[in-house]
């Protein structure tokens, strides 16, 4: 269409004239009538009634008004169906052009994608990365953008495995540091916590490792202190009643032979020991 334009030959405005004036006198006339109407009881019904005329009148008029309206509307809505028609021939053209576009542009769009890909994993075995590590670096949609560069592609993907590689290497260091205190903590203790413990504590903060460290080894030692401080229940006896010897009571040694059922001879034998008296059993037979 460099040749050729479309263009508006005529136009000739829209102009409807009618008898408004002799209307518009007519009108005044029939409603001076009805101004200053009273609605009673008495005269409710002549109201409804006269009000029925009005809308009566006024609906004539909208009637004429859409009637006219619409005599002005067919030229525009003519109009308007001829540009459409002028317009479906240029879209029957361009459809399939742009399938194709379309086409051209998702197949490159994916290639691209497939570089990135490439280059991505060509990093991983470069910065010798593991797969979950690998899972930080991110191919991102713009890099299949037509405008992206192999090089930006490039660019971009290196600059987050060299990010990653710090952030790796600060862990290794933090953790070689965290091992560096665990060992100092255990020389410390008879029972020394494992290197694995902080496997599952390398999510949590420094501070509240070591917290932890010392917390666990607290634990751990405690247990054994009391478990080595308890003594056999014969020395607890004998403790028992050197205690009561040293408190100035006179201490005897009586041999006894029992005799009973169970019960009862469990009953002496609480007894005996809750007093602090030593005992002595050779044998014990059922009869």
């Amino acid at each position: 269409m460099n040749q050729i334009q479309p263009k508006i030959n005529n136009v000739v405005t829209g102009n409807i004239d009618f008898n408004q004036k002799e209307v518009e006198k007519h009108l005044k006339v029939v409603l001076q009538k009805y101004q200053g109407i009273i609605v009673t009881p008495e005269t409710v019904a002549d109201c409804k009634k006269t009000r029925a005329d009005l809308n009566k009148i006024k609906g004539e008029i909208e009637d004429f008004r859409k009637d006219g309206k619409k005599q002005l509307s067919a030229p525009i809505d003519a109009f308007e169906k001829k540009c459409k028609a002028l317009a479906s021939l240029v879209t029957e053209v361009k459809v399939p052009l742009e399938e194709q576009i379309n086409a051209f542009e998702d197949k490159k769009k994916q290639e691209k994608l497939v570089f990135a890909r490439k280059t991505k994993q060509a990093l991983i075995d470069e910065y010798g990365f593991t797969d979950k590590q690998a899972e930080e670096i991110i191919i991102e949609s713009k890099y299949g953008n037509l405008s992206a560069t192999k090089k930006s592609v490039e660019d971009d993907l290196r600059m987050q495995a060299e990010v990653l590689k710090e952030k790796i290497q600060a862990e290794k260091k933090r953790k070689n540091d965290l091992i560096k205190i665990l060992e100092s903590k255990n020389a410390h203790y008879d029972n020394k916590l494992p290197i694995e413990f902080l496997d599952n504590m390398m999510e949590l903060d420094t501070a509240d490792i070591v917290i932890k460290i010392d917390q666990q080894l607290e634990l751990l030692n405690r247990k054994q202190e009391v478990e080595q401080s308890e003594p056999p229940e014969g020395q607890k006896q004998a403790h028992r009643a050197t205690k009561n010897n040293s408190e100035g009571h006179r201490v005897a040694k009586v041999n006894l032979t029992l005799t009973g059922e169970y019960r009862a001879l469990r009953l002496i034998m609480d007894f005996i020991d809750s007093n602090g008296v030593a005992k002595d059993i050779e044998s014990k037979e059922w009869v």
